[in-house]
């Protein structure tokens, strides 16, 4: 159920984050991502939670102008942050369409996760319809099929999200 769902992830999510980072996710990355949180084996669920789930427009406009400073040219900020709708050719992130989330480990980067951990995720998150698509970024977790265009097009519902150096 889509309440039980959303309940768990509120439960994983890192604590300066609302509710909305979760609320603003489609049911069926909410339902994806519970059910890998809930199969997970122990060892797992020790630390695994959610830094960034669903972000708005505004947010992701916020994040790439930051990343245009930080980096100094499109090309550079593109590998680290989506561009907002309709600015260099973007559709924007994965997180606006609330079809991505990002990891973490204990309240900080994935990257401070066990390699056991990482590697469990990385391996068994196709058992759960998702993907880690982004080579560059390990902890950005989306549903199978939402960067091609084949996942469900569910209506995503408004939030917000944020974290300086997530792509999509």
């Amino acid at each position: 159920c889509a309440g039980d769902a959303a309940a768990l992830l509120k439960g994983v999510l890192h604590s300066d984050k609302g509710a909305d980072h979760i609320d603003g996710m489609k049911p069926v990355m909410q339902d994806s991502l519970a059910a890998m949180f809930a199969g997970a084996p122990d060892y797992v669920k020790a630390g695994l939670g959610i830094l960034s789930g669903h972000r708005t427009v505004e947010r992701q406009t916020e994040l790439w102008n930051a990343a245009l400073k930080k980096y100094g040219s499109v090309a550079a900020a593109r590998k680290w942050v989506a561009p907002p709708p309709g600015v260099a050719g973007s559709n924007g992130s994965k997180h606006n369409h609330g079809d991505a989330a990002d990891l973490g480990w204990n309240g900080q980067e994935f990257s401070a996760a066990p390699a056991n951990v990482r590697q469990w995720v990385h391996e068994n998150a196709g058992a759960f319809g998702l993907s880690l698509p982004l080579g560059n970024e390990p902890w950005h977790i989306g549903r199978q099929g939402a960067r091609s265009g084949k996942g469900d097009r569910l209506g995503a519902r408004s939030g917000k999200g944020d974290r300086l150096g997530a792509r999509s």
